[in-house]
Formats: C-alpha cells, structure tokens, sequence
C-alpha cells in the first residue's frame, strides 16, 4: 500500500506537472521560432480543436493502483495511465469494453481499478481485415499473442484477471451486438488509420448503456487520421461533447443520458 501510495503521489503531483511544463516550454519554443521564420509553423497540422480540461476537473486519483508502469512502444504512456486508472476508480464503471489489446498493460490496469468485467478485443496477427491496416500499425498487430501482460506470470494470478475476457477479431467485422446497450466506459485504441476510428466509434456509440457512459479515445494529437476522425465527429455530431484531457492524447466524452439524434 506505501509503494502505491508513493507512485501515486509521484505520477500525479510530480509527474505529469512537470510533463505540463515540458510541453509548456516545446510550444512556447515553436511559436517563438515560427514567429522568427526559423521553422514553420505547425498551425497547418490539423492540431488540437477540442475544448480541454485539466484531469482533476473530471476524475480524482484517490485509490488508484498500478501494474506493469514500464512503457513500450504502442502502450499508453505513464501520464494517460494514471487517467485511465483515475476514471475507474471515480465513475466505477460495472463493464469496460477495449477495442485494441496489443500487450494488456492498459487493460490489466483497468481491471485492477474497478470491479469491471472487462472485454478486450485484438486482431490476431493473420486475420483478414475489412480496412486496409497501415505500415505503420503492423507492427503493432504482429506480437506473439495479445494481452501477455495479464495472461502472463505473476499478473495471471490477480483476483482481477478472472473478470477479463479477451476476444479475437476485426474490429471492423466483429459482433458486437451481445454487448449493445450494455457497457458503461469503452477504451478505442485499436487500428489509427481514419476508416477504423470512425467504425469503432460508431460501434462505441452503440456499446453504450442507455443511461449514459463514458468513451475514452487515444492518440488524439499523435495520429493523424485519428485526429481528423475527431475533428470531423465534433461537426457532425454536435450534440456529442467530446474533451481532451490536457498532457494526455486522451479525448473523453461522457454521456449522461441517451441521445438518438
């Protein structure tokens, strides 16, 4: 409990401020240069449009834990982790559904701060795909097996591994309708290219309890195609309130009631 109590102290109040101030400095640089002619703007990127909001105005990190903190490539970095852990542990969600396993650090780690059964689908590395899958994701859906670090020694044996089912699948094809209406927070971190964001958001809209849940985005600013997904989501569909979390590639929107239009 004291180790958990000092990495929360460090992720959240040490961590991710610094992180702020990092990022403060790049894009005060950047302006700078820009307005020197020293390099060119990155206005013209497509950048960040969404309203934002700083993490504490929408979860608290109070209780939560973490498991498997070392990053690799493709994973969710320290400070989206600590989120995504302080979102469970606030809206206590009853049933996650991920769409993008890769290695399971993120969905170990759902598990572990909620009492959630959590659903998680991948694509096994030699399905066919309805989308065409970039170069650059391929990598990703070439591992060994997905989900190694909650179905591997020693986090095998944690009480909340047992309420994690993984699910093999495209995406873009899979059934999903067991799961309509019936899921109250969904992680979309699968396939970044710009037809695949669209399709597992509509089908997040779809997974969604009546009453209202939450659907987390990831890679918002970093992948281009997901960004623009995002851009274009927020005309078409104003009613849905759609946040960044500031010093995170994390887009949340949470629904309070149902919303047919």
């Amino acid at each position: 409990m004291l180790k958990q109590g000092v990495t929360r102290l460090y992720i959240f109040w040490l961590y991710i401020p610094l992180r702020r101030l990092a990022h403060a400095c790049r894009d005060s640089s950047r302006r700078l240069r820009a307005a020197l002619g020293l390099k060119p703007s990155r206005a013209s990127d497509g950048g960040s449009i969404l309203p934002s909001l700083p993490w504490k105005s929408l979860c608290s990190p109070s209780g939560t834990t973490f498991k498997e903190l070392k990053k690799v490539d493709g994973n969710v970095n320290v400070a989206e982790l600590a989120v995504l852990n302080a979102l469970c542990r606030t809206l206590k969600p009853k049933s996650i559904m991920e769409i993008g396993t890769f290695d399971g650090r993120t969905t170990l780690n759902l598990a572990l701060n909620s009492s959630a059964r959590v659903f998680t689908l991948d694509l096994p590395s030699n399905a066919e795909t309805v989308f065409q899958v970039t170069g650059a994701d391929e990598k990703y859906v070439k591992k060994q097996f997905p989900g190694a670090r909650f179905s591997s020694p020693p986090n095998n044996s944690l009480p909340c591994v047992g309420r994690i089912t993984q699910l093999y699948g495209d995406s873009g094809s899979f059934d999903f309708s067991p799961w309509y209406g019936k899921i109250d927070l969904v992680f979309l971190d699968g396939a970044h290219n710009y037809e695949y964001v669209v399709s597992d958001t509509n089908i997040a809209l779809r997974l969604l309890r009546p009453e209202g849940g939450i659907i987390v985005w990831h890679d918002y600013g970093v992948w281009p195609d997901v960004t623009k997904a995002l851009h274009e989501l927020r005309k078409k569909m104003p009613w849905l309130p759609l946040v960044h979390i500031r010093d995170t590639s994390l887009v949340v929107s949470i629904r309070t009631t149902d919303d047919n239009r």
